[in-house]
């Protein structure tokens, strides 16, 4: 059986008056590095949404495989 592989992706944002957002990164599976690439697009293009500012776009800045075991850890970024 295969280890399950964990990514992590890490996006920058704009509010709707242009200031620089600090947007949360997701962890997901997937079973390849290129799986992962078009998972993390996909979540960057349903953008995030914050009580305050409403909903902002996000943009894909790097996705990373990491190690659950070890606090999460980067072992290797995959995309930037």
């Amino acid at each position: 059986m295969e280890e399950e592989k964990w990514y992590y992706a890490s996006y920058s944002a704009k509010d709707n008056n242009g200031e620089e957002v600090f947007p949360d990164g997701d962890y997901f599976t997937a079973d390849t590095d290129e799986q992962a690439i078009e998972q993390a697009k996909y979540l960057a293009s349903e953008g995030q949404d914050y009580s305050d500012i409403g909903h902002v776009e996000l943009v894909l800045t790097s996705v990373c495989r990491v190690d659950p075991e070890k606090e999460w850890d980067e072992i290797e970024t995959i995309w930037y």
